[in-house]
Formats: C-alpha cells, sequence, structure tokens
C-alpha cells in the first residue's frame, strides 16, 4: 500500500489536541484522512505505521483525528521513541493487519518512584488511552500525586504476541523497578500512605514491606 510522507511536528502545536499527549493518537491532514476512511470498516480504529525517515523506526499508532494542511501531529513521546525532531519527515501506511488483543502485560518501572504510588490504577487509567501497544517501547506516565512527576515504565512482555491491541480484559502484571529497593529510609507514611504515622522503618523493614507490595499487585496473588 502507497506511503505518504510529510513533516511532523509535536501534538502541543495544537491546543485542541494538547490532553491527548500522553496517548497514541496522532493528528493527519484532513485529504488523507478522507481517502484512508474506506480501508477501515466503521468502528474500527484507524491505525498507521508511522516511520521515521530520518531513523527508520517505525511504530504503529492510532488515527485520532485531521487536520487542514500537510503536516502530522503526534504526542512527544511518540516523536521520541522515532528518533524524530521537530518538522522531521514520517512516512504514514494504513496498518490493516490484524492483531490480537492483549491478554496479559508485563511492565518494569524504570524509576524507585514507583515504590511511591498505586501503580495498578494509575497504569489501568493511562493505558486507557492506548490502542496498541508492544513489547520494548517505553512509557511515560505522570504521577498527579508526585506532582506530575514522569515515572517510565518498560514494556518487558506482551501476550500473547510481542504486538498487541488494546481493548476488553487485560492483565497487568507488575515487575520489580529497575535499581530494586530504595536504599534510603523513607518516613511511614510514605511506605504504608497513612498520615498519622511518624518515625522512619529501616532498609530490611522496607524491602520486606515493598516487597510483600509487589507480589499483592500481581494478578494471583
Amino acid at each position: 500500500m502507497q506511503e505518504s510522507i510529510h513533516t511532523v511536528k509535536p501534538l502541543i502545536f495544537l491546543s485542541s489536541e494538547s490532553v491527548k499527549e500522553h496517548g497514541d493518537e496522532i493528528v493527519i491532514p484532513r485529504f488523507l484522512f478522507e481517502s484512508w476512511l474506506e480501508h477501515f470498516p466503521k468502528g474500527i480504529p484507524m491505525l498507521t505505521n508511522m516511520t521515521s525517515i530520518d531513523t527508520g523506526v517505525s511504530r504503529i499508532v492510532c488515527i485520532g483525528s485531521s487536520e487542514v494542511g500537510n503536516h502530522v501531529y503526534a504526542p512527544s513521546w511518540i516523536l521520541e521513541q522515532l528518533g524524530a525532531t521537530d518538522d522531521a519527515m514520517v512516512s504514514l501506511q494504513p496498518c490493516i493487519t490484524e492483531m490480537p488483543f492483549a491478554t496479559k502485560i508485563c511492565l518494569r518501572p524504570l524509576d524507585n518512584a514507583a515504590y511511591h504510588t498505586d501503580l495498578r490504577n494509575v497504569f489501568e487509567q493511562y493505558l486507557d488511552m492506548f490502542h496498541v501497544l508492544e513489547e520494548g517501547a517505553t512509557l511515560s506516565v505522570p504521577l498527579e500525586e508526585l506532582g506530575g512527576f514522569e515515572i517510565n515504565a518498560f514494556i518487558e512482555r506482551m501476550e500473547p504476541t510481542p504486538r498487541c491491541r488494546l481493548g476488553g480484559e487485560v492483565i497487568i502484571e507488575f515487575l520489580e523497578p529497575l535499581g530494586g529497593i530504595p536504599e534510603h529510609e523513607p518516613p511511614v507514611e510514605q511506605v504504608t500512605g497513612g498520615s498519622g504515622g511518624s518515625g522512619s522503618m529501616t532498609k530490611e523493614e522496607f524491602a520486606a514491606s515493598w516487597s510483600k507490595r509487589f507480589k499483592e499487585l500481581q494478578p494471583n496473588a
């Protein structure tokens, strides 16, 4: 299927789309959007294989809407993973290959900030903004309780295939963050989430507490 080549800009250039910065939807030229409608049955997400001309790196993303002009607009994190800068060239091809729905996602947080938030709730809400995930990608999840600080999580394994669509029931498994158990001694309320505690835990007690918590996060715990 013939590719279409365009310059790409960060999604934040479009104020109406800035709220979708953390999802996987892009905005494409209106003429291209209309010409591709025939490839996708009604109600099926419009997926495209987006490739950086400079780096050759590709990613399947979702077409969220269209805009007058000839530019493509994409979330900053997608541009970073493609190695594409502002006004770089990208090629787009309709992705009509069938993909299974994900049944299990294994995530490995890359920051010890994971120890200070409700991982499952945060990631479930975040993944609602995605249509396709694949092994080897890195997600950047903003944490409201940490003032918008973004925690990165590596997609270590997808089931049943390395690349899957999202939709329906899926098991999310959390692996121990890189760096292991933090070596500092945080206040008790940071560990338990309580507001009335005082004092601190030893490293051994802290490690035991968080090892227990990560086991409880697993689907078969």
